[in-house]
Parts: structure tokens; C-alpha cells; sequence
């Protein structure tokens, strides 16, 4: 695969009326870069011209030997840029002479001798705009349209979880189409200017699901990019957690050993994890674990232990406490095996169907501490030996191969989603039985997402896929993950590729020198050392990412655009003394998705922009703050186990044990507490007149509408949340149980405690008093699966409108070349 000059953009990221800011990534370095931009206006069908007064600064960082990364930044000398006004811009490249230029498998030579100036689209130098993809219908240049500020008047796309090689066709096509459309129909008369924005709401890449040959393209494009063999480190002599180890561990546990703690093990969210600890409290929770582990790692559920005639279970998967409480005793007092002890016994081995994997269930930390590291090769690591790495080495966890690990890896998957990579694809499809409209981007060199990132600024904040499946799920997922080198490293590795590809467009003053230059420092050593790692940049560059924590920002839309940070600055999980009707059982605990310094934070980033208490806000939300009840319970129901009974036969999902990382068990219900904090901090801090959040991450979209009264402000909100479906990862063509409940949601969808509900919020303080009273209700929209439509599974973008009225639609097109079709509403 040959790397062309233009890796990647360019991209609109902020622009306000002070400053327009544009990305790209560059495979050679432009020793200098200026934007250019034009007034434009349209008189009968031809567009007019005139080159305006403007200054560009830029900053290049080179991330790997042929990897550089450039935003540039763009004030009017004249004055600020107005708004609802159409602006063309066109970029002039200078590269040394001596480099070679490629684009469209031509190399580009220097007419005039010394460096290289290209540029970008204008009419006499047309190189990268030569055919017009970066341009819509009858449009010199891509172009950009600063929305008002001076009063309410958003729209705004939004959407999340583009798997490129997902199921379903890619949302972000309606979305162009919609826009090339509104550029055609625009004129001087009828100023219907397209003035959007693209808000990213998490699960931009999938760095932990990758099919086969979709990792052989990462591989491919990592190599070349980044020029030497990238290297992670690995402990030497790592091997399988056995059930001696298990066994060990609770013995030290009941013995109080520092560092041997029950809650750090990966299996029940029952409450007596966290019980005050006593000699008693001990044992009991060691017979849970027992309980749990031998009822879910026999090859069959019913058989008969080799002393007792008793019989443990049918087809129950219960096993009586007296029993294993009775086997763990004699396992002490004996030191038998107890293995040998329960007969029939099946040990997890790497093609074992075993449900609990100890290497999952048991931190490692302990035993990794004695262990040497070592640098291997990532090339050296194929796609079905990844798996079992990252369990040994690291605890991550996930049920899919070709999990990536460097920095190139996590670099080059954004440039496969983004970037202007052609590929045949007849040569994937042959490698796995999938749909060919499932690969319709990458096999048209994303044609479509290019001109709309170019004509449209974006904002980007991440979810968990950036990084791994279930990212900082809670405090004890980040320690055990965290302990490991070979953790720290991944998760560095993909937080650099996010800052790099994501973060710093969104506000370039945001990221202090300090942190930037880490990242660079480390990056750069190996290009010069033989592909080796400097030791000491390398723990630099892995404690300043993994220690800053401004990842949230506010985008200049009007209203005000809070994006938030709900992965870096969770709430370690606490105990559960604060009881709703959400979790009245009283069971289960999960991390708070935002904490008190993740609030703190927000507040000064209003108090910079400005924003005046009692105004209409926007928060960007990566996971729905208000949930469907009737998905959130069978969500529930899957995590203590009574989901294999009740939902089995409809879902037909497979059995899997209910540890606490498992089924994503992280949404905001799961912790009514972060769910008080949040509306505790729109009452006492925003007050906001109207109250719009804009949500992802669930694969359906749908719209709440809801009322938040306080008792003890006496105010009430208006709040408006609007979730959209993924934008390329459709549900319903998998057959995982959770996705599957998706289906079955649709069964019971007009059962009216599911479309209208009720959840009270007592005062943490006086648990007595109501605080707040949270009303909602499910939106209805026209028939799409069934008569009554309120989650919408197919692939879709949301476009939200913020005018005088709030008016919200759903795009989705069947296919790449098919028409967008739109869901559209109008909220009063």
C-alpha cells in the first residue's frame, strides 16, 4: 500500500469568528503551510470570489518517520470572519525539493526549482482537489460557515460508533448527502446556508474488535508510517493463573494480608464484597467466590461429587453453600486438591469453553510484581495471539482477537476511518462472509466522510473503544490494568493517537507544551536509536498522558456545547448507601461516570466561555443520562444471572457469567448517585433555561422528554436528550445477547411503563427528603420497525436544531449510494 503525501484532511475543527482551525496528516514534512482563504457569494448559478486579508500559524509535530500531524490556525488581519457567511479556503503546501510527492500514484515534481509548493485546490495548481472530492456540487474550494453567536441557532450533527468494517451502511453518507444537497439549493435569494457542526460522541475507532484482514491493513499502514518496529513491554515467564493461585489469594485475603483484597477479584457485584470486614464477613464473601466460580467452570451442569451422594444442580447452575464452604475448609486444614475434590472439573485452557477465566477474574499485580519486563516486537504478536496477551500481561479482557497495541496501530486505524486509503474490495471481503455494503467506505476511499470533514467543523470526545472495550469501567478495572507495564503502555499508546487524531482540534489552547512535548520526545527517540525506547521518556510520556485529566471541552456553539469527560475522571466505586427505585435490590455497585473534580472542571470551563447562569446549555454526553427502562433492565437482568432464565428463549443468547465487568454494566443508572450529582449540578451551578443533552454510545437512538423538579430549589427543567444510533455498527445483524435484547425490546415497546416513568432522588444528606423528581417520557416516531417506533436500531445520525423551536432528525441510507432517509420531529 502506497503512502501518499496527504495522509489524512484536511479537517474543519474549531472555528469561531476570532480563528478557523484546520488538520491534516502529512506523510513528508511541509517545512510551511497558509491557508488561504475567500468571500464568496453566489450570483445566479456562479459562485464569486475575493481573496481576503489573513495570517496562518501552524504547529508540525512528527509522530513517526513518515507520520506528521499539523493544525493550522487562521485570523482575518481585517477583522474577525463573519457569521452565516460562506468562506472558501485553500491550503499551499512547501515541501523540500528532494522529497518525493505523491498523489493518486503520481509523483509531483517542482517546476520552478527549490522546495516544493503545491496548492491544495487553486484553478492554475489543482493537485489534491484535482477531481473536486474535498468540494460540493458547483463550490471552488471546500468551504466553512461560522453558525451565530449572538443568539440560539445550532445545528448540529451527532453521532458515535463507526466501526468501519461494522454492520449496516455508513450514517455519516446521509449526512453529505444532506449537505451537498443544501449547497446546490443555496443561492443569494434563498439563504438557507448550510451553517452544521459534527459532534463526535465517542467510539470513533474500535482498537479492540478488528477482523482479520481490517488488522493486516493496520499492520500494513503502522509499519510504513512509523518506520521501525515498534516495540511494547512484556513480562518474561508470564504464564496462566491456576486455581492454586485463586485458592492462595483467598487464603491471604481471610488472613488479612496487605494487598489482598476481595473487591479486586472480577466476579460477584454482590454487597457483601462490602461489608465491613470481620473474620466472618471473610469467609463469607470467600464461599460466594467459590460459589460463583465452581457454579459457571463445569463442563456440564449437573454431576455428582466423588464423597457425596448429593446432587448439585440439574440444570440449575446453584450450587449449595454447606457444600464448597465444606470443600474450601478441607482445602485448608488438608491442602487436598480441590480440584480432585469436585470430580468432574474442566481447568480453563486458551480453547477451553470455560465461562470464568481466572486470568480475568484475578489481579495480577501481585504476581506480576516479581517478574522481569522485556520490549517485544508489536509485528511479532499476530492477530490470534493478542487475546492471551493482553489477559496475562495486563487483565484486559475482551472476547475478540487483533486487539491493538502500539501507537502506529491505534495512528493507522484512524487513517483507514479517515483517510485516503484505496483498497480492493474484493480482497477483503474473501477473507470473512460479510456483506459487501459493509465495507462500501473503505472500498471507495471514504469519499464522502473526507468532503464532510472538510466542509464541516467537528468536535471529538472519546468513549472506551479508542482505547479498549470497557476503558476505566471502574476504580478496580484501572488499578489492575494501571499495575501492569504493558497496560500503562496500550492505554498511553491510544490516548497520544486520540490527542493526535481528535483532541487537540477541538481546542488547541487546551494542551499545555509540557504534555505535548512528552509525547513527542518519546515518539521521536526511536527514529533515531535504532527503533529503541528511551526508558525515561517512556515513563515520562506514560505518567503525563495517563495524569491529565482535561479531556472535557466546550465547543462555541450557541447555546454553549459541554462536552464531558466520563472516562478519566470517574468516581471510584463506593459503597452503595444511596438507594433509588433504580436499585432497590441493593445488589449491585458500579463507578460514578463523573466526580466531583470532573464538575469542578466543567464549572471553570464555563466561567472561561462565559456563561451566564440561567442560559440554554448543551451537554455532550458519550452514554444517555436519561436510559430506556426496558433495555436497562434486561441489561440488569443479564448481570445477576436471571437474564439466562427470563431472556434466554427470546434473545437466544449463550450463557455467560455474571462478573462485574461484564455487559457493560457502566451506564448512568448503575449508579444513581452520579445521576443525583449531575442534577444536583444543573441546579445549584447551570440553571439553565432550557437543558439539551446529546448522547451515542447505545446503538439506538431515541428521544427523552423530560421535567426535573427540585424540592429544595423549587425550580423546574425542561431537559430534551437526544441519542442517536451508531453511525456504523448496526445491532440487529449480530446475534450477542445483548444486541439481541435490542430485538426484544421492540416486543414490548408500547407497554406504558416503559414509555413513561418516574425516578425520585432522595438529599444524600437527609435520606427522607425528595430532592429531585425526574418524569420523562419516550418519544414516538413514525413507522420504521413496528407501529410504534421509540428506539431506532438501524445506523443513523442525528441532526439536532436549536432555533426558535428545538426540532431533532434521525438520517440514515440503506445503502452508500441510496438517498438519506430522515426522522424528523419538531419539539415546542
Amino acid at each position: 500500500m502506497q503512502l501518499y503525501a496527504l495522509l489524512c484532511g484536511p479537517m474543519l475543527r474549531r472555528i469561531e469568528p476570532s480563528r478557523v482551525c484546520i488538520w491534516l496528516a502529512t506523510s513528508i514534512e511541509p517545512i510551511d503551510l497558509s491557508v488561504s482563504v475567500y468571500l464568496l457569494t453566489r450570483n445566479n448559478n456562479a459562485w464569486e470570489e475575493h481573496l481576503l486579508n489573513t495570517a496562518t500559524t501552524y504547529n508540525v509535530h512528527q509522530l513517526g518517520k513518515n507520520l506528521f500531524v499539523a493544525l493550522m490556525e487562521v485570523i482575518g488581519i481585517d477583522g474577525d470572519f463573519m457569521t452565516l457567511t460562506p468562506y472558501g479556503y485553500d491550503i499551499d503546501f512547501h515541501f523540500k525539493d528532494e522529497d518525493k510527492v505523491i498523489y493518486e500514484k503520481k509523483h509531483i515534481t517542482s517546476d520552478l526549482g527549490g522546495d516544493k509548493q503545491i496548492t491544495f485546490s487553486l484553478i492554475f495548481n489543482r493537485i489534491f482537489n484535482n477531481k473536486r472530492p474535498f468540494s460540493y456540487p458547483g463550490l471552488p474550494y471546500p468551504v466553512f460557515v461560522i453558525p451565530d453567536k449572538y443568539y440560539p441557532n445550532s445545528r448540529i450533527f451527532y453521532g458515535s460508533c463507526r466501526k468501519i468494517d461494522g454492520p449496516g451502511s455508513d450514517a455519516l453518507n446521509g449526512a453529505d448527502k444532506l449537505l451537498s444537497s443544501d449547497w446546490v439549493k443555496y443561492s443569494k435569494d434563498k439563504k438557507k446556508l448550510p451553517d452544521y457542526s459534527l459532534f463526535f460522541l465517542g467510539d470513533q475507532i474500535y482498537a479492540d474488535d478488528l477482523k482479520p484482514t481490517i488488522f493486516s491493513l493496520v499492520q500494513s499502514i503502522a509499519q510504513q508510517i512509523m518506520g521501525y518496529d515498534e516495540t511494547i513491554p512484556e513480562y518474561e515467564n508470564i504464564a496462566e493463573i491456576t486455581m492454586d493461585d485463586f485458592l492462595l489469594f483467598l487464603m491471604n485475603y481471610e488472613k488479612g494480608v496487605n494487598d489482598y483484597n476481595i473487591e479486586d477479584i472480577n466476579l460477584l457485584r454482590e454487597v457483601a464484597y462490602f461489608m465491613p470486614i470481620s473474620s466472618i464477613d471473610r469467609r463469607r464473601n470467600i464461599v460466594l467466590c467459590l460459589r460463583e466460580y465452581f457454579s459457571t467452570n463445569f463442563e456440564i451442569y449437573k454431576f455428582i461429587t466423588p464423597n457425596s451422594n448429593v446432587d448439585l444442580g440439574g440444570t440449575e447452575t446453584y450450587r449449595p453453600l454447606d457444600i464448597i464452604e465444606a470443600a474450601y475448609i478441607d482445602y485448608i486444614n488438608a491442602k487436598i486438591n480441590i480440584i480432585n475434590l469436585f470430580g468432574i472439573f474442566k481447568v480453563y485452557s486458551g480453547n477451553s469453553n470455560s465461562k470464568i477465566d481466572l486470568n480475568e477474574a484475578l489481579p495480577r499485580s501481585y504476581l506480576l510484581s516479581s517478574l522481569k519486563t522485556k520490549p517485544i516486537k508489536v509485528k511479532d504478536k499476530p492477530y490470534n495471539e493478542r487475546r492471551d496477551f493482553l489477559r496475562k500481561n495486563c487483565s484486559i479482557s475482551t472476547d475478540d482477537e487483533g486487539h491493538l497495541l502500539s501507537f502506529g496501530e491505534f495512528s493507522a486505524s484512524y487513517l483507514l476511518n479517515w483517510g485516503s486509503f484505496q483498497t480492493n474490495p474484493d480482497s477483503i471481503i474473501i477473507d470473512y462472509d460479510i456483506r459487501v455494503r459493509n465495507l462500501e467506505g473503505l472500498s471507495q476511499g471514504n469519499a464522502r466522510v473526507k468532503r464532510l470533514l472538510a466542509n464541516l467543523p467537528s468536535y471529538m470526545i472519546f468513549d472506551d473503544h479508542e482505547v479498549t472495550d470497557d476503558w476505566n469501567i471502574d476504580g478496580i478495572w484501572k488499578k489492575r490494568v494501571e499495575s501492569s507495564v504493558t497496560g500503562k503502555r496500550i492505554i498511553s499508546n491510544a490516548l497520544a493517537a486520540y490527542w493526535a487524531f481528535q483532541g487537540w482540534g477541538n481546542n488547541p489552547d487546551h494542551f499545555p507544551s509540557g504534555f505535548i512535548k512528552s509525547i513527542i520526545e518519546h515518539l521521536k527517540t526511536p527514529l533515531s536509536n535504532n527503533g529503541l525506547n528511551d526508558p525515561f521518556k517512556s515513563k515520562k510520556f506514560e505518567d503525563t498522558v495517563l495524569n491529565f485529566h482535561d479531556w472535557a471541552f466546550i465547543a462555541p456553539t450557541n447555546p454553549l456545547s459541554v462536552f464531558l469527560d466520563t472516562r478519566t475522571l470517574r468516581d471510584i466505586q463506593e459503597p452503595m448507601g444511596y438507594y433509588t427505585s433504580l436499585n432497590d435490590d441493593k445488589k449491585f455497585k458500579a463507578a460514578k461516570l463523573m466526580s466531583k473534580i470532573a464538575y469542578d472542571k466543567i464549572e471553570v470551563l464555563l466561567d472561561k466561555n462565559n456563561y451566564i447562569k440561567g442560559n440554554p446549555i448543551i451537554f455532550c454526553a458519550p452514554t444517555p443520562i436519561i436510559g430506556s427502562p426496558l433495555f436497562e433492565s434486561g441489561q440488569v437482568a443479564m448481570i445477576d444471572g436471571s437474564f439466562n432464565k427470563n431472556f434466554t428463549v427470546v434473545t437466544r443468547s449463550k450463557f455467560k457469567a455474571p462478573g462485574r465487568h461484564a455487559r457493560d454494566f457502566e451506564n448512568w443508572r448503575a449508579n444513581p448517585k452520579g445521576k443525583y450529582d449531575f442534577f444536583n449540578f444543573i441546579d445549584t451551578i447551570i440553571q439553565p433555561s432550557r437543558l439539551v443533552i446529546l448522547s451515542g454510545d447505545v446503538h439506538y437512538g431515541f428521544h427523552a422528554s423530560a421535567i426535573l423538579s427540585s424540592n429544595l430549589t423549587r425550580k423546574i427543567y425542561h431537559i430534551e436528550q437526544f441519542t442517536s444510533s451508531a453511525l456504523k455498527n448496526n445491532i440487529l445483524d449480530d446475534l450477542d445477547s445483548i444486541k439481541q435484547l435490542s430485538k426484544y425490546s421492540t416486543l414490548n415497546i408500547g407497554d406504558e411503563k416503559y414509555t413513561k416513568f418516574s425516578e425520585s432522588y432522595p438529599n444524600p444528606s437527609y435520606p427522607s427528603q425528595t430532592h429531585f423528581e425526574l418524569k420523562v417520557r419516550l418519544v414516538e416516531y413514525s413507522e420504521i420497525m413496528d407501529k410504534k417506533t421509540l428506539l431506532i436500531f438501524v445506523n443513523n445520525i442525528g441532526l439536532f436544531i436549536f432555533h426558535i423551536f428545538i426540532e431533532n432528525k434521525f438520517l440514515y441510507s440503506d445503502v452508500y449510494d441510496s438517498l438519506p432517509v430522515v426522522i424528523s420531529e419538531r419539539v415546542h
